[in-house]
């Protein structure tokens, strides 16, 4: 299975696509409960559906097997709609985030979650940091939230720092981390983008905000997508289109990019009050997620306040390259290839598209679904020899 294409849809389908020629391959219906979000294990054996309020993991059809309907496991534990899901790298694991507030982490051998992080507010999306242990989530109450998986620790909450006042306390409707330089962004309804490095601390991962944002889209963004190699970022928006962007000095721009700036405050720990530094309060504010007895992060304040150097590595923004219009309604979902080569993008025109990233060329249309297509996932790296059994060894 060298590439594997997926979109889900509120037609109740998942499908499988052949992405040089267009061709839907497969078809695996849901039974009258339409997937929101859909990820590909690291091994291409197995695809995650999420939906309100259960996750559902099916075979990826291939040669060697048809598509089946029925789930190899239903994972229940969510009281509402699941608004994201992922995989460990390792494939044994999967995240989930969900309207009723919590994240959960499920292993693939069990329909119940072994962890449960409490957010507090509906979750809209979940990201893993590349350490593999930390997390980070957004919620509608306009907060980031970074979270501990080994011990269910809260590290910290925080919102937004630069921007319009009026913007900072608007839902965050999208969490991307980029994979190398550890860029944490999250976007808003209000179209705005807010960005923050993910930077090692003597008690583990700090999230340290910039003093730049992104003017990035008209509408409410949807998505958030980083390539693999950290070179380019995708965001995609009710406002019809989906954009591509390139980091670059936040001093070095011009005035035609969509970045503004502004001194912001230093981030607060665990809380809403801007430099708060309490690890008794960070460690009782997580207790109901299983703290385990971890301390918190420090804050960003006094002491532990960043170095010029982990400032100057914060002004690191991004720059608009290309805008991917085609669309014929809101983009729900995009996503890039191994090689960050291509973007796949999903949207309620009922169409998947495919674009070269470097150009922002359409590619590639991909029509069957009969409604909005919300999700898109695409797999064609090369499968790690610890995945190739289907099963972390």
């Amino acid at each position: 299975m060298a590439v594997i294409l997926a979109t889900a849809s509120y037609d109740e389908t998942l499908r499988f696509w052949d992405p040089s020629t267009a061709r839907c391959t497969a078809v695996i219906g849901l039974q009258q409960k339409p997937a929101t979000a859909i990820a590909i294990s690291p091994d291409k054996r197995s695809i995650i559906a999420a939906s309100n309020p259960t996750i559902r993991m099916f075979e990826v059809p291939d040669g060697s097997r048809g598509a089946s309907d029925e789930p190899v496991i239903t994972f229940a534990g969510h009281t509402a709609a699941v608004s994201s899901v992922g995989w460990h790298r390792r494939g044994k694991f999967l995240l989930s985030g969900s309207e009723d507030g919590t994240v959960k982490v499920w292993t693939t051998e069990s329909p119940k979650a072994v962890r449960s992080l409490d957010c507090k507010s509906p979750v809209t999306s979940v990201s893993i940091l590349p350490n593999m242990v930390d997390l980070v989530a957004v919620d509608r109450d306009g907060r980031l939230n970074l979270w501990d998986l080994r011990t269910g620790l809260l590290r910290q909450r925080v919102r937004p720092t630069a921007g319009p006042a009026e913007a900072r306390r608007l839902p965050l409707s999208a969490v991307g981390v980029s994979s190398r330089v550890s860029c944490v962004a999250a976007a808003s309804h209000s179209g705005l983008v807010h960005l923050w490095r993910a930077q090692k601390g003597p008690e583990g991962v700090v999230l340290r905000p910039s003093p730049t944002y992104l003017e990035a889209h008209a509408d409410y963004v949807t998505r958030i997508a980083f390539s693999p190699s950290s070179s380019a970022m995708v965001t995609a928006s009710a406002d019809k289109t989906a954009r591509l962007w390139a980091p670059a000095r936040a001093d070095s721009h011009s005035g035609g990019s969509l970045a503004r700036g502004g001194a912001p405050p230093a981030p607060a720990a665990v809380g809403d009050s801007a430099g708060s530094s309490s690890a008794a309060g960070a460690a009782a504010a997580a207790g109901s997620a299983g703290g385990g007895g971890a301390s918190a992060a420090p804050a960003g304040g006094g002491a532990s306040s960043a170095s010029a150097a982990d400032e100057a590595a914060a002004a690191v923004t991004w720059v608009p390259t290309a805008s991917l219009i085609g669309h014929e309604g809101w983009v729900w979902d995009a996503t890039f290839n191994a090689d960050g080569s291509y973007v796949f993008t999903g949207g309620a025109d009922a169409t998947a598209r495919l674009w070269e990233a470097a150009s922002g060329d359409l590619v590639q249309t991909f029509a069957g679904h009969s409604k909005a297509v919300c999700a898109v996932a695409v797999h064609d790296a090369q499968v790690p020899a610890a995945t190739s059994s289907g099963r972390e060894r």
